[in-house]
């Protein structure tokens, strides 16, 4: 086994988050343009969909590539992918062109292609026993642009609806020339391989579900993660329709939240699950997360939205790694790898899902249930939604404590 190689790590925590900044200046924006360049509920569904949509279908194709032609080449190209999206998203800003927005976001999602192979690499150049600090790494850095990127959006956006996209192209050209200059190849010539993957991802798909101790923990995280797609993707016109707030100021949100959420997984979970089962900590973040879904719905006044944001990002920070700390648990050691990228597949799809549903719902309530003029609670309705994806979770944490559970 290859021992922690300090330096490549640290160049590659760097890639990934500095992507990911680049990734969250745009993120918050993308509902607001869209809308000002005439799109509906359901367009704006789809424009926030397809980047996952892509992601789901190309990264394993990535991840084969990678096996044949090693780690770095790979991820070359698709820091290069990348910049070119966020270009054509500078472009597509001051032309308000629709079109191109959807262009954008298409290439950034077939260019994804940093998470997995970020992933492969770190298995490539570490030990057993450094790995999951390694995966760490990964989190870490998703945490940190999270919080980055939006704040940086949120500067960049009063000086013109191009400079977030001219940002975030910046900044990650600047990625893509440091690593062609540091990143080193992690997979040796005579580790890579060229033969046909021994199964199938629909196959691979049935063969963890058919598995009684994980079935029920993949179906609660892809709810869950359907629950957070929503209020990520959802948020810009919530707040834009029931508050009025400028870019900027929507952009701060994100970065409240990232901060909310950053504190509880890398400060407060650890400590909570030094005295509850993460059975106990799924039902708890899962009923505190229900809780916040429904008083950011029915907060009326800023200072209400800000206080259900922070027992939303309590309940989230709680739920999410107690669902994968879980389910590695009740997986074997060599079955971990199939199981955990079955359970990211999930993910990847449950973030298509979440954007169209909670378009399609606040689309629905708009044309179909009620006066917009009148009503105040129409753009709540995909927050409501949530909330019942976020019970159903509490529902089976439940019965996780009726059920002979194997010992964790």
């Amino acid at each position: 086994m290859p021992r922690a190689r300090r330096g490549p790590l640290a160049i590659l925590f760097l890639t990934v988050f500095i992507d990911l900044v680049g990734f969250a200046i745009v993120l918050p924006l993308l509902p607001l343009y869209a809308e000002r360049f005439g799109a509906g509920e359901m367009a704006l569904g789809w424009l926030l969909a397809i980047f996952s949509l892509m992601q789901f279908l190309f990264a394993p194709l990535w991840g084969q590539l990678s096996d044949r032609i090693g780690r770095r080449p790979v991820i070359l190209i698709s820091l290069a992918g990348s910049t070119l999206s966020y270009v054509l998203f500078a472009v597509a800003s001051t032309g308000h062109s629709l079109a191109l927005l959807f262009a954008s976001r298409t290439l950034g999602g077939i260019m994804g292609a940093n998470i997995p192979v970020a992933q492969a690499y770190i298995a490539d150049t570490t030990s057993a026993e450094d790995r999951a600090h390694g995966m760490g790494l990964i989190g870490a850095a998703f945490g940190l642009g999270f919080i980055l990127g939006p704040a940086l959006a949120s500067a960049l956006v009063p000086l013109g609806e191009i400079w977030p996209g001219i940002g975030a192209a910046v900044i990650c050209g600047v990625n893509l020339l440091l690593a062609i200059r540091s990143l080193p190849e992690a997979l040796p010539p005579e580790n890579r391989h060229t033969g046909a993957a021994t199964a199938g991802r629909l196959q691979t798909v049935v063969r963890s579900l058919a598995l009684p101790a994980v079935r029920g923990l993949i179906v609660m995280f892809f709810l869950f993660t359907v629950a957070i797609a929503i209020w990520e993707t959802t948020l810009p016109a919530f707040i834009d329709r029931r508050f009025g707030w400028l870019d900027h100021q929507v952009a701060l949100i994100y970065v409240y939240a990232g901060v909310l959420m950053a504190f509880v997984q890398g400060f407060l979970i650890r400590r909570l699950r030094r005295r509850a089962s993460e059975a106990t900590l799924i039902a708890a973040g899962s009923a505190i997360a229900t809780l916040g879904f429904v008083a950011l719905a029915l907060g009326i006044e800023p200072w209400m939205h800000l206080a259900a944001l922070a027992i939303f990002a309590v309940g989230v920070g709680i739920s999410s790694p107690s669902i994968l700390g879980l389910l590695s648990r009740r997986t074997a050691v060599t079955e971990q790898g199939r199981i955990l990228g079955v359970s990211q597949s999930f993910s990847s799809l449950a973030r298509v899902i979440g954007p169209l549903l909670g378009y399609g719902l606040l689309g629905f309530s708009v044309t179909r249930v009620s006066d917009p003029a009148t009503s105040p609670w129409d753009e709540a309705v995909p927050f409501f939604a949530a909330a019942v994806l976020a019970l159903a979770v509490l529902s089976g944490a439940l019965m996780l404590h009726s059920q002979r559970r194997p010992p964790e």
